[in-house]
């Protein structure tokens, strides 16, 4: 005991020299009074400002563990944590005593994730494949049929057991197994009969896949598993969570899939605002990459009122406070802890007072404090009875933590354990109290007097059921907290006997915690169905169960078993956001959490929404995964001609595209009869599907003759369109009938359109009208016209020029010539139009004749 005193008298000694940010409380330094010379070590989360902190842990051979750039998680003992509270590099360290608590047939069904397994109004069914569902409680049975698949194997990835001995991880603690080691027999983790399976009812309410009795089916059925059995009976015990989540994470990076991690347990004590370290610890990993959530339970104390908020107005708030002989310093006492926003304690003058409980008198009291008089300090106040005898000695303590004040109140051993202690807070401001004997600090008094007994008691502030959700990382904006609502009412119990409970479908769970947290957050998010829930179970807690004569608790097929609260209901939540996951595998936390609370079902049970019982209202999975369906439209012609293609595309703005041809890219090309359709994924992977486009190849129509009578031309009848072609002019002539008059000489062809817009040409012809050849003036004589070979020229006047130029302007012959008979070889012509330009030459003038001939 000397050895004991003399270590703490040399560390405090110390610690009191050394310039620090770091102020001991008093729930810290009691544990360390009584543990000073145990060398077990705790996980212990610090902030540094410094990267001197991380050469003097090297010195030191402290093992630590960096999880960003100025936060740590280190393994130190009780005197290694009084070194590090005098390093002036540590900004924030963590430690609490906090008692943390673990916290499917039907469920199914009324949480809408049926149609979700079926595929209803989806692209596909959806049964969580590909996505990682983690679980952080107490353990899980690797034997239940429910966790493995149809050949037997296992489907649990890794199991962390943070409680078994240490077999050399990373982490430092506990022991791993994977997949491997279950399927060879060379696991031995069991779900811990001291928790009653919660670990396993909690996994297969999740992600169960009814192997077992095939109505007890969780929400992911497909998902791959991994638990972590946590150290719920180590100090700090947040800090494991943090790595925890850290471990699940990474696993899920390792495989490159999106991950849900499911927390059924809870610490009730801490500030309920979500800004303790390991809270923003587990804040920053969530928010680090897409693909991630974290599903928790809200709490089952909705039915005890330990919360307390004194909102004095310029006026006084009271409350008392009974001693607790088994507190968690490890000594009797009073001891008490609010906190408060820092702009809403600087106007508060803070007092406690002694009272007898048989009249409520005052015996004693201490002086008047604000905060800045006890901030970073303890101030103890010595309490006298009029006869100046001691009553007890009071001590005010204040830390500033991460943007808000700790406040304690706290008096060991009084002379007396009957004594009411009433914390009085005057002036204007806020500050919130959670304090009840089974979180080892000191019980509020329910039971007082009336006014006309003690006119006081007009300033007393009862405790309420506002609040009364667990703590720390339930109580973050990124986090989604599920309440609990009733599953069912009757069931067949393994005798084959139904089972009918006292509740009614539907209403919220008795002991569903409510929220909002302590900066106003709306708590829960939203509820699902927990209690009269019945899942996988070990069979050593139902063998057990039965011997006990609670048969009753076990479902028909004496694999799973009835329990409750937001513990089971959280899960249903996690397996729902695997689905998401398994759909929309790049989706944010918020927009997960959007897609939840957006979709969520009200009735008369949850009344207005949200509220701080029922959050936004009851979860509805199938509703969730459509909110993410979207139209994907698709462009193009219904039909094709034979030896023609088209197009047919969609939207540009999408990140994956997968036509039922085979090919990628937002449009394909199609030359056949066929259902088309392209599923696209967008940048949260979300995937959908375009309607489908029916397309018709049709055949080409003959190719088309044309024939001449009387200057008009003919072609095959009973086509709905014809456009003839006056290949020399290029002119194209549209008409609905079989037949066209030729009024110029040239060449021509016709197109044929058939009722589905299908066409053929006919070859080109070419085409003279009677009478086109006879040239009436004398001067001048063409033969023969049409030609072929030899063209022979008489003319009556001499020719001084000749030039041949063919349909489209280009010369072709050009030569200066004299004479009266011309004879001209064009057999290197090619067949056509030609005009003949004759230069003649009369009376000293220059004159041009235009004439036609033709080239076979």
């Amino acid at each position: 005991m000397m050895k004991k005193c003399w270590l703490i008298f040399i560390f405090l000694l110390v610690f009191s020299g050394v310039k620090s940010q770091v102020a001991l409380n008093l729930t810290q330094r009691a544990w360390l009074e009584q543990n000073i010379l145990s060398e077990n070590k705790i996980l212990l989360p610090v902030k540094f400002n410094s990267s001197q902190l991380l050469d003097f842990l090297k010195e030191k051979k402290i093992q630590y563990r960096l999880t960003n750039k100025n936060t740590a998680l280190i393994w130190a003992n009780p005197k290694e944590i009084l070194l590090l509270a005098g390093n002036e590099n540590i900004s924030q360290l963590y430690l609490e005593l906090g008692k943390p608590k673990p916290l499917n047939d039907t469920a199914i069904i009324h949480n809408n994730v049926l149609p979700i397994h079926s595929g209803d109004s989806l692209i596909s069914p959806f049964k969580g494949k590909n996505v990682l569902l983690g679980f952080i409680d107490t353990g899980i049975d690797i034997d239940h049929p429910d966790f493995k698949d149809s050949l037997g194997n296992t489907r649990i990835y890794r199991i962390w057991d943070q409680n078994a001995a240490y077999d050399g991880n990373n982490f430092g603690y506990g022991k791993i197994w994977t997949n491997q080691d279950i399927d060879n027999g060379l696991c031995n983790h069991k779900d811990p009969f001291n928790n009653y399976g919660h670990g396993t009812q909690v996994s297969g309410t999740a992600t169960g896949n009814g192997r077992a009795v095939n109505n007890y089916t969780g929400m992911a059925p497909e998902a791959k598993i991994v638990m972590v059995a946590s150290k719920f009976d180590t100090v700090n015990w947040l800090a494991t969570v943090a790595q925890s989540v850290e471990y699940i994470f990474s696993l899920a990076d390792s495989l490159q899939l999106p991950c849900v991690i499911n927390i059924s347990a809870g610490d009730y004590y801490g500030s309920h605002d979500g800004l303790d370290l390991p809270a923003q610890l587990i804040d920053s990993m969530l928010k680090a990459k897409t693909g991630r959530a974290i599903v928790c339970a809200v709490g089952n104390a909705g039915f005890y009122p330990f919360h307390i908020q004194h909102q004095p107005n310029n006026d006084t708030a009271f409350t008392w406070f009974s001693y607790n002989g088994s507190s968690q310093l490890g000594y009797g006492a009073f001891f008490t802890e609010a906190w408060a926003d820092s702009n809403d304690v600087q106007n508060l003058s803070f007092r406690v007072a002694i009272h007898r409980p048989s009249n409520f008198t005052i015996a004693g009291s201490t002086n008047t404090y604000q905060i800045n008089d006890f901030l970073n300090t303890t101030v103890s106040d010595t309490v006298l009875n009029s006869a100046n005898d001691t009553l007890a000695i009071v001590d005010f303590f204040a830390s500033y933590e991460n943007g808000r004040f700790r406040i304690q109140f706290h008096s060991k051993q009084p002379d007396s354990s009957s004594y009411y202690f009433s914390v009085k807070t005057m002036g204007t401001g806020k500050l919130d109290f959670w304090s009840a004997s089974w979180l080892g600090t000191s019980e509020p008094v329910s039971n007082i007097p009336s006014p006309s007994v003690y006119p006081e008691i007009n300033h007393y502030v009862l405790p309420d059921t506002f609040q009364t959700m667990v703590s720390s990382f339930t109580c973050l904006p990124s986090v989604i907290t599920v309440g609990n609502f009733v599953n069912r009412k009757k069931y067949l119990d393994v005798d084959s006997v139904w089972q009918t409970m006292p509740t009614t479908v539907g209403e919220i769970g008795y002991t569903s915690s409510l929220g909002p947290t302590r900066t106003g957050v709306i708590k829960p998010d939203l509820t699902a169905t927990g209690d009269v829930t019945l899942s996988a179970c070990p069979d050593t807690v139902i063998q057990v169960s039965i011997l006990n004569g609670q048969s009753d608790r076990i479902a028909l097929g004496g694999k799973h078993k009835r329990n409750g609260g937001s513990s089971l209901a959280s899960p249903v939540v996690a397996g729902i956001t695997a689905l998401l996951l398994e759909k929309c595998p790049n989706m944010s936390n918020e927009e997960i959490k959007n897609s939840l609370l957006s979709t969520t079902k009200t009735d008369n049970f949850t009344g207005n929404t949200p509220n701080f019982r029922w959050g936004y209202g009851k979860v509805n999975g199938h509703k969730a995964l459509k909110s993410t369906n979207f139209n994907v439209p698709i462009f193009g012609q219904s039909s094709v001609c034979s030896g023609d293609s088209i197009v047919l595309s969609t939207t540009t703005n999408y990140f994956d595209y997968q036509w039922n041809t085979g090919e990628n890219g937002f449009s394909v090309w199609v030359n056949d009869s066929g259902s088309y359709y392209v599923m696209v994924s967008d940048e949260n992977g979300c995937e959908s599907i375009s309607d489908t486009i029916q397309t018709t190849l049709y055949p080409i129509p003959p190719k088309p003759a044309m024939q001449l009578q009387n200057d008009t031309l003919f072609t095959s009848p009973n086509y709905t369109q014809y456009i003839w072609h006056h290949i020399s002019s290029g002119n194209d002539f549209l008409t609905s009938e079989n037949k066209f008059a030729v009024a110029d000489i040239g060449y021509y062809s016709v197109t044929i359109i058939d009722t589905n817009g299908c066409s053929n040409t006919s070859d080109t012809i070419f085409f003279a009208p009677l009478g086109i050849f006879t040239l009436n003036n004398p001067g001048i004589k063409i033969r023969p016209n049409p030609a072929n070979d030899i063209l022979t020229l008489h003319t009556a006047l001499p020719l001084q020029g000749l030039q041949i130029i063919n349909s489209i302007g280009q010369t072709v012959y050009d030569k200066t010539i004299s004479g009266r008979k011309i004879t001209l070889d064009v057999t290197n012509l090619p067949s056509g139009i030609y005009h003949i330009h004759c230069y003649f030459k009369t009376s000293g003038t220059q004159q041009l004749t235009n004439y036609l001939f033709i080239k076979l």
